[in-house]
């Protein structure tokens, strides 16, 4: 990892979960945020949450790239 990224890591993480919570609350509970930087030029963004009214568990991966 590079320098750095762990500090983008963290304010991408705090803000997918606040955006997530703001405005989809209702419909889901999100589990878990991660975020990684393994491959150069690239953020890998895992999303674990839990569709309330089924109370069933979903994996959102996204690739961000710049």
């Amino acid at each position: 990892h590079v320098r750095g990224n762990e500090a983008t890591a963290s304010l991408i993480q705090t803000t997918v979960l606040q955006s997530l919570e703001r405005w989809l609350a209702e419909v889901i509970r999100v589990e878990d945020v991660q975020v990684d930087f393994g491959t150069p030029g690239r953020a890998d963004v895992m999303v674990a949450y839990t569709i309330r009214a089924r109370g069933t568990r979903r994996v959102l991966n996204l690739e961000v790239t710049a």
